[in-house]
Formats: structure tokens, sequence, C-alpha cells
């Protein structure tokens, strides 16, 4: 039975959707082209601050994700650093965890993985509160490399208030597991604030539907064994469901079985020889010396 208490979901956010940047239809980078879609995640944080400025101020705390590639989230710090020197940037790669902010024109660099016995969100939170930086604009990345929404956020320091997700070469399962960054268990906290969410409507769009598709799955087949089609029908009958349907995987295609060879087994390689000469008529070099030939 799905207990939903206190959860915040897809409805308990606030959306601003940012259609100006993309072209439409999309068009994916190449494969493993990482250095086009660090670019695309980059310029389109720098478009989204630009037109909403307000997104980093004072007591606001900011999910930023970067992509794939490490160098993405370098940028995302390089750029938040530049640009707004009183914030907090927490580098969440996969390899990086830390935590950096200026202290009068110096660099601090606070690593995060030395707690290994605590929650991340733990950590975060008692370096900012013990630095007093809780007043200061905090910025967290993170892609995959992290889990639920609830490792990040903090009942101490509050849900994130804003998100900028851009993330449109990914599949929908990873732009769900990105979504449930700033989504938990949370709606008691007398720090919850709502998170307003800026995305391209077709990332929104999935994020919805695969919401959908997840919640089917606990309140409709809970406990029991369902198929990938049972899962994905919320995809086929929302009406919003093209750009998800689009971004499904593509099946496997059977390998093709080369039916056109025959089998034979021969006593003796004399056998062997003969069949070939004079029943395919093809010739066949002769077995070095050293190299002994099958009994059968």
């Amino acid at each position: 039975m799905i207990n939903d208490k206190d959860y915040c979901g897809f409805n308990d956010l606030k959306f601003v959707n940012i259609d100006d940047y993309f072209e439409m239809p999309y068009k994916k980078p190449g494969f493993r082209d990482h250095r086009q879609t660090c670019k695309e995640n980059i310029e389109y944080i720098k478009h989204v601050l630009d037109k909403y400025p307000n997104i980093i101020d004072k007591n606001t705390r900011t999910f930023i994700p970067g992509h794939i590639k490490r160098t993405s989230h370098d940028a995302i710090r390089d750029f938040i650093q530049t640009e707004y020197p009183s914030a907090v940037v927490i580098v969440l790669n996969g390899i990086e965890k830390s935590l950096q902010y200026f202290n009068n024109g110096e660099l601090c660099t606070i690593d995060l993985m030395k707690n290994t016995d605590q929650e991340v969100c733990e950590v975060i939170a008692e370096n900012i509160f013990s630095n007093e930086l809780e007043e200061r604009p905090i910025i967290i990345t993170g892609f995959l490399c992290v889990g639920m929404g609830q490792t990040l956020t903090h009942k101490d320091l509050g849900s994130f208030t804003s998100a900028i997700i851009s993330h449109m070469d990914i599949s929908n399962d990873d732009i769900y597991q990105l979504f449930g960054r700033i989504t938990g268990r949370m709606k008691e906290w007398t720090t919850y604030a709502r998170t307003t969410v800026y995305a391209p409507t077709d990332i929104i769009n999935r994020c919805r539907i695969m919401e959908e598709c997840s919640s089917q799955m606990a309140s409709e087949f809970n406990g029991k064994i369902v198929t990938q089609d049972d899962y994905r029908k919320p995809i086929f009958t929302d009406v919003m469901g093209e750009s998800t349907k689009n971004n499904l995987p593509m099946a496997k295609v059977p390998r093709k079985i080369n039916t056109d060879k025959e089998i034979r087994v021969f006593n003796s390689q004399e056998d062997a020889i003969y069949f070939v000469k004079h029943t395919l008529h093809h010739q066949i070099n002769k077995r070095p010396r050293d190299q002994l030939a099958p009994k059968t």
C-alpha cells in the first residue's frame, strides 16, 4: 500500500517553462559527444540565470546538476564563483564531494568525503552551520552519482528553493532519477519551501509521466510481478506522452542467425579432404607439420 504522507512530488512543485533555448524538435548530440552535452548544460544554466537572476540570492538553496563528465560540474562551479562570489558551491560528481566558499577573498575548501559514516546531507548541513554559511546562496551539483533527493536536502537547511534542469539528451529513467533529487518526504519540515523548477516543457512532461508510472506501480501492482508494458502504460495513454515515447530505449533487434550453413562429421582427415575437393570443389592449404590434425 502506497504511503505518500508528507511526500513532496511533482504536483507540489512550481514550474517555469524554459522553451527559448533548445530548438525543437530537439536533436540529441552524437553518441558520447560529452563536449556538446556539457556545453548545452552550462550554456542553458547561464541562459536561465540571466533571465531569472534572483534564483541565486540570500537564503536560497539551488539544485543545478552537471552532466556525465566531471568537467561540467567544474564549469558550473567556476561560473557561479565568478558571478556570485558569496555563494557556497557543493560539487558532487562521483569522484569529488567538496564544499567551497570565499571567506574574505580566500577560497576555502571542505572535503565532504572524510565523514564516511554520515549521510552526505548531514555532512553538508553540519559544515554549513559550523561555518555560519546558512544565509548565503547554496548551490549543489550532482548527476546520477547520488541517491534520492533526501540525500541532498536536510531538515535543518530545508528543501531546494529552485532547480535548473536541462538534460534533454538523457533517457526517461535517468531524467526521473535526476528529478528525484528535489522530491521526498519533507512537507512536515519547518524549513520546507516549495521548489521552483526551471526546465523545458519536454522535460517537465517526461517527469510528470514517469512519476505516474512509478505511482501506478505502487498503487495498482504493489507486490505483483508486472511487465515493462504495465509499468509504461501511462506513457502511451497520456495525451502529452509523445516526448516520453520518443525517449524510450530502442528495442534490441534479435541477431540474425545464418541458416545457410551445414555441419558434417567425417571419420578421418582424408575423408574430409576428399569431400572438400571433389564435392565442394574447393582447394585447401596443406597443414603445417607441427600442427596436429583433429582426430575426427
